[in-house]
């Protein structure tokens, strides 16, 4: 019994990283032009949307200092590891339109943030224009049994 839970944890696990490490620049781009769309939930999605921009940036980071090392498949079927160092300018480069990357994260965040908020605010307008009407209709009656 504690096999199968151990080994279902791991499994999820696994899962779950397989789906991050398959998070893309385009993928992302598309993530968040979907969620212009949305209105409910909004804060919720932009969330999750979050931490899979903060695994991306994280990944992309580590790529541009040369953390990473290649795994290559050769000929006779036996994995190879190939680390190979970014020059300078490639480094520069590399992080730069990371840089411009998450500079258009952080606009594109706060006019969601920013659309968030207008429709949170125009429903407690709203909620606020209905309990001062009751409040009113209520004065009003009892005005009307003081006559």
């Amino acid at each position: 019994m504690k096999f199968l839970i151990l080994s279902l944890i791991i499994c999820q696990f696994s899962l779950a990283n397989e789906t991050l490490s398959q998070i893309t620049k385009r993928s992302l781009e598309k993530q968040i032009k979907a969620l212009q769309i949305v209105d409910q939930g909004l804060e919720d999605k932009i969330s999750d949307y979050t931490k899979s921009f903060n695994y991306y940036i994280q990944s992309r980071e580590k790529e541009c200092t040369g953390e990473f090392i290649a795994i290559e498949v050769g000929e006779n079927k036996i994995q190879e590891r190939k680390k190979s160092k970014l020059s300078s300018e490639e480094r520069k480069s590399c992080l730069l339109e990371l840089v411009y990357f998450r500079k258009k994260h952080v606009n594109e965040l706060f006019k969601l943030r920013a659309k968030s908020l207008k429709l949170e605010h125009k429903s407690q307008l709203s909620s606020l224009d209905d309990i001062k009407k009751e409040s009113l209709k209520a004065l009003d009656q009892l005005s009307e049994k003081l006559k």
